[in-house]
């Protein structure tokens, strides 16, 4: 995924977009991966909310490559950590980011 703005996403109770959930309530209101080899790039990622972790995004048991984002002003409120991204059994590489102006309910800006 390359040269986007993602924004505005909304992640309620386990359910993304208020529709039946593929996530398991994990999080992720803006990007969720799972499971896979993803590639990010050149992208904003902002003002996104998650009820659970990585507001703005989430990587899963997956390996990842993040390069030219800009994470900023996403929220996880309730249970969660990660504002603005969340990393959890993941293997991730991360060039040129800029992280700010997330806010989380327990622990940090970065899980």
């Amino acid at each position: 995924m390359s040269n986007l703005t993602v924004q505005n996403g909304r992640f309620d109770d386990g359910t993304p977009g208020n529709s039946s959930s593929s996530t398991g309530g994990l999080g992720g209101a803006g990007i969720f991966c799972k499971n896979s080899e993803c590639t990010f790039s050149n992208l904003i990622v902002q003002n996104n909310v998650s009820t659970y972790d990585g507001g703005g995004l989430m990587v899963h048991s997956s390996s990842a490559s993040l390069s030219g984002l800009i994470v900023r002003n996403n929220h996880s409120i309730e249970y969660s950590s990660g504002g603005g991204l969340t990393f959890a059994d993941s293997q991730i590489l991360i060039d040129d980011i800029l992280i700010k102006e997330n806010k989380m309910m327990v622990t940090r800006d970065i899980k």
